[in-house]
């Protein structure tokens, strides 16, 4: 596993000079960039790149995050896989954090911890897209109830979200991205009955992620 060390070196790379090589940038500002989202088609440039701040932000798609996310999205790369390609572009030594004297049980810690992390990150997608693109009655709600809280920019950055109402939007979404169940309840997202069924932990709230560090 790459250690953080060189993880956090990988996101202190300037964003633009990433997304740079795959979207045409022009100066917005003092502190931003913008130019045409390279996940959805559109005339106008929605995509937004915040220079102070080394994140990116599409007000068209909702798409968003770090350097590491971008290429994640654009090249179809897990973390890791992102973090290295980055890594070797931007000739950056990648550090490993587990050698061959650590034990196999630490590596497997590793590799669990990194697969709850992509479930939380499928599972951003979901709350973002049910509060901000949803057209359920109950979606409408907190989405006037969100922005009238905080701004729709700020909500857009930050990745607030909302659990929709009804427990099979959140499971249907789980089954469809192959979320594994086991993961989502250790996660606090299912909870088990006595009897065996599984049902959300989460429904009919906004949801706010809290992120470590370095982002995740």
């Amino acid at each position: 596993m790459i250690s953080e060390s060189a993880i956090d070196k990988v996101r202190e790379l300037p964003i633009e000079s990433i997304i740079g090589n795959y979207v045409k940038l022009v100066k917005d500002g003092r502190t931003s960039m913008k130019g045409l989202c390279p996940f959805h088609k559109e005339d106008n440039p929605s995509f937004s790149v915040n220079l102070n701040k080394n994140l990116y932000h599409c007000f068209g798609c909702n798409r968003g995050g770090d350097g590491i996310s971008f290429i994640m999205e654009m090249e179809n790369l897990d973390f890791q896989q992102a973090v290295r390609l980055l890594a070797e572009k931007f000739n950056i030594l990648m550090e490993d954090e587990y050698d061959e004297e650590r034990s196999d049980a630490d590596k497997n810690k590793q590799a669990h911890k990194d697969s709850l992390y992509a479930v939380l990150e499928k599972l951003q997608e979901f709350f973002t897209d049910s509060l901000r693109v949803s057209a359920r009655d109950d979606s409408r709600t907190a989405r006037e109830y969100a922005y009238h809280r905080w701004p729709e920019s700020f909500c857009a950055e930050v990745g607030i979200g909302y659990a929709p109402k009804e427990s099979y939007e959140f499971t249907d979404y789980c089954q469809q991205h192959g979320l594994k169940e086991e993961f989502l309840i250790e996660l606090g997202m299912l909870r088990r009955t006595e009897e065996g069924q599984v049902y959300p932990m989460f429904r009919e709230r906004i949801m706010i992620p809290i992120r470590n560090k370095w982002g995740r």
